[in-house]
């Protein structure tokens, strides 16, 4: 099908894409000169059996972060298919480092250099893997600590959600056995007095200060510019939720602005950093 659409040419006995015509610096070869496809050429028909022949919204792919510079080319290689690249979603998973007593592990008795979840899963709970795995993006080095996915205290996140969560269905069965029945819509309208108000508010500062906590930990630039990204999105929305009146609730003219302002200032000192980092980079993400 590339070919008949004019993406295809030979060349030196080979067959090549022509990347170039949509922006890449060089055409790549589908198929060798000694007759062997490349994998290239399989990852496109592999692509295409999934999202045309078998008529998938999306494909997720996750590849290691050594293969960043081969998403261009199988993206172009969609578009010139007719394929909305869109559909296809690439994952760069950075390496993790498996840690026990602060020091390297290997799980694997084989002599290959990675080990499997499967392996992993040996060792740990499954919940713990998930949790953990989430904790991070995709795109940063993790340290796997084994001993603390499965310590038994608040140090291990895993064992505090968990806990949280025993707490709070315990609490909901004894407001059944009360004669009340739950709802998951809140009903923040029965707070009126002062001091309900007030811890409100409280409840909101403290979760602000920790998000603003830990995004201030992020060091690396593609984080910063995620993060930028996500504040420029609160802050549009927040504008657009005042213009049609919807203050958080509990929150007045004044804590509305002071918020506004607070977000502002953080938005220009992670654009400040991520400027010290690397002088010519550009903010990614715009609204």
């Amino acid at each position: 099908m590339l070919k008949n659409r004019g993406f295809v040419y030979e060349a030196g006995g080979a067959v090549w894409f022509k990347a170039t015509e949509f922006g890449g610096e060089k055409d790549e070869v589908l198929i060798r000169d000694n007759g062997i496809p490349t994998y290239f050429l399989a990852d496109i028909a592999y692509h295409y059996n999934k999202l045309v022949d078998r008529g998938f919204d999306k494909a997720i792919d996750i590849w290691g972060a050594d293969h960043h510079g081969h998403v261009a080319r199988l993206k172009w290689a969609l578009e010139a298919l007719g394929i909305d690249s869109e559909r296809l979603d690439i994952i760069l998973m950075q390496m993790v480092r498996l840690v026990r007593d602060g020091e390297t592990v290997k799980l694997s008795k084989r002599s290959g250099k990675s080990i499997t979840l499967t392996s992993l899963l040996d060792e740990i709970p499954i919940d713990a893997a998930r949790f953990f795995f989430n904790m991070r993006e995709a795109s940063s080095h993790f340290d796997f600590d084994l001993d603390l996915a499965i310590e038994e205290s608040s140090k291990n996140p895993v064992y505090y959600v968990q806990y949280a969560h025993a707490r709070i269905c315990q609490i909901l069965k004894n407001i059944e056995e009360l004669g009340y029945k739950p709802s998951i819509h809140s009903e923040y309208e029965l707070l009126k007095t002062k001091e309900e108000i007030e811890l409100i508010k409280d409840e909101a500062r403290e979760l602000l200060q920790a998000i603003k906590d830990y995004e201030n930990s992020l060091e690396s630039p593609i984080e910063m510019q995620k993060k930028i990204e996500q504040i420029k999105i609160r802050i549009k929305k927040s504008y657009s939720d005042k213009l049609n009146g919807n203050l958080p609730y509990g929150m007045d003219e004044n804590d509305w602005n002071k918020l506004m302002a607070d977000w502002g200032s953080e938005l220009n000192q992670l654009e400040m950093k991520l400027e010290e980092c690397n002088p010519k980079s550009k903010v990614l993400y715009n609204l």
